[in-house]
């Protein structure tokens, strides 16, 4: 039961969070989906808050009860008894039958506890889809043949190709709505064609403790928002408009706009805004690329336009009532109007085309 754990600092932060997301994933190779479930389940009612300061106290308390609790539930999965021990420092989790001295050396045999082939880093890099047609990625110790997936990713296939022939790890440390529920976890299932060595995992996990220590959460700076929006999730924030104010009036609230993130906001500071400049690529009609500052671009007619934006996905979870869907499962607030002005991009690229003469070219 997730309420009999206590952790000594009830607000872990994101270092802890991503610390006992590889953790839960590193202890059993091959998720079963009750496992996969477990694994979602738990780590989204233990999502800290934005503002939470890391613990190493309850990165071992915390973490490390987790890791416990998910082996325990897979081996009953697997109708199997077996102790659970967890080493007194972050990062680390191991099961064993045996007692805590055995459990370095057993650990690497119950991570990789069937018949599926062991590959080093260096295997793995050669299946990124150029001098193999095939591609590979590493997760948790497991490697996931993800080529018929590719052109199925929800956010593209570009973006999935950054981890080809590498480990998903560090991606997904900016990318953290993989986190937001089990159907990840649940769809690489089926793609598990092995598993990285220990070794190699090792220095994965050593990158990623590197990473949290030395970089800054890229969600950190995330601005305040309207306390009513319905948050879907916080990194990336995805929220929507509330029934009730949705036809309040025609013109939705800029604090109430419903939002659809990937990536963390950007922090701009007012020196990067004043000396922003746009590149504008002129090859096609020979010329070659130049820039036009926010100046530039300001001094240009302003057009106003109204228009309502709409996520593809909105109404989403009236589907899951019938059958279940992947993505965000937004009610009925993934909408919002808004007034929008600026410069016509038309105007923007007859600016940037002007030769030094000020005449526009044809």
């Amino acid at each position: 039961n997730p309420k009999d754990i206590e952790p000594r600092n009830p607000a872990p932060g994101k270092k802890t969070y991503m610390l006992a997301s590889r953790q839960l994933t590193r202890l059993v190779p091959r998720l079963r989906p009750s496992a996969a479930t477990v694994h979602s389940r738990y780590l989204s009612t233990l999502q800290p808050s934005e503002s939470a300061e890391t613990s190493s106290a309850w990165a071992i308390t915390s973490a490390g009860a987790l890791a416990a609790l998910f082996a325990v539930n897979v081996a009953a999965s697997q109708g199997s008894a077996r102790s659970v021990i967890v080493e007194d420092r972050p990062g680390i989790a191991s099961a064993s039958s045996a007692s805590a001295a055995n459990a370095e050396e057993e650990s690497s045999v119950d991570y990789y506890d069937d018949d599926l082939p062991i590959y080093t880093s260096e295997e793995v890099a050669k299946h990124n889809g150029k001098a193999l047609q095939s591609i590979w990625m590493s997760y948790g110790g497991n490697i996931y043949d993800v080529t018929d997936f590719v052109a199925n990713h929800p956010g593209g296939s570009e973006k999935i190709m950054l981890a080809a022939g590498g480990c998903i790890e560090p991606h997904w440390h900016l990318y953290r709505q993989h986190f937001a529920s089990n159907l990840p976890q649940q769809l690489m299932e089926k793609m598990i064609i092995g598993h990285l060595h220990p070794t190699d995992q090792e220095k994965v996990d050593l990158q990623m403790e590197k990473l949290a220590d030395e970089t800054a959460d890229p969600y950190e700076n995330e601005p305040t928002r309207n306390a009513k929006l319905i948050v879907h999730g916080d990194t990336p924030m995805n929220a929507e408009v509330p029934r009730d104010v949705i036809t309040q009036s025609y013109i939705t609230p800029e604090d109430m706009f419903y939002i659809r993130h990937h990536h963390p906001v950007p922090l701009l500071s007012e020196k990067d805004a004043e000396n922003f400049e746009l590149e504008v690529d002129l090859r096609l009609i020979n010329e070659g690329a130049t820039k036009v500052t926010l100046d530039q671009i300001k001094s240009l007619p302003k057009i106003e336009v109204t228009t309502t934006l709409q996520c593809s996905g909105n109404r989403r979870s009236g589907f899951n009532d019938f059958r279940r869907t992947s993505g965000t499962p937004w009610d009925q607030g993934a909408i919002s109007t808004a007034k929008w002005g600026g410069a016509r991009l038309v105007d923007v690229l007859m600016l940037a085309s002007k030769d030094a003469d000020g005449d526009a070219k044809p």
